[in-house]
């Protein structure tokens, strides 16, 4: 419990040191006491697990080594999955072999806890994901290099590690890598389910 306390601290630390419209949930470690903690999910069910090490790696060089080794010893403890919504016939079988989420916190994570939904992204090489939105507002935390980003149809920009990207309400935003796999911490800042995702 405690490894994730702490990597939930120091992403929210560096997000705040950004100065975007975003605060950390405040209280919510406290209103778990005596709350069973959910079963992990482990990351090696899904193919996109092979790229994890790389992108740890890769966070590591170019900056990101505290949230690194704090991911790598509470990456057992995070529930894996991909979105219930999302299907091959829907999004294409590279791109569900190529993306899983590894939940922190929010409904089915670590810890039933009143924190809107949040966690690490991992996506593989060479792939898009696609154009979509969602009511809540979000905030990401990139940690490796080579991500892209296009918010509201807009030209592709690249984001370095360490930015942090603000998505408002239903704002649709596609994000896609080079070589290098994605590592980036996401927090929607309102409850919400992600099958609601509109995509």
């Amino acid at each position: 419990m405690q490894r994730l306390i702490e990597l939930f601290d120091c992403v929210w630390d560096l997000i705040e040191a950004a100065g975007v419209l975003a605060k950390r949930p405040e209280g919510h470690w406290n209103s778990r006491a005596g709350i069973p903690v959910a079963s992990a999910s482990p990351l090696e069910q899904f193919d996109v697990s092979k790229y994890f090490e790389s992108a740890l790696a890769a966070a590591e060089k170019w900056g990101s080594k505290h949230v690194s080794s704090l991911l790598r010893k509470a990456a057992n403890s995070l529930v894996w999955s991909q979105n219930e919504s999302y299907s091959e016939a829907k999004l294409g079988d590279h791109f569900m072999k190529n993306y899983a989420t590894g939940l922190l916190t929010g409904s089915g994570a670590p810890f039933a806890c009143q924190a809107p939904p949040s966690g690490f992204l991992l996506l593989g090489p060479n792939i898009e994901y696609p154009a979509h939105s969602h009511l809540a507002k979000e905030v990401y935390l990139v940690l490796t290099p080579g991500a892209e980003w296009s918010l509201d149809g807009e030209n592709w920009f690249s984001v370095a590690p360490g930015e942090v990207i603000y998505h408002s309400s239903s704002q649709r935003h596609a994000i896609r890598t080079q070589e290098t796999p994605m590592l980036a911490f996401a927090a929607w800042l309102e409850s919400g389910s992600r099958s609601a995702i509109n995509i």
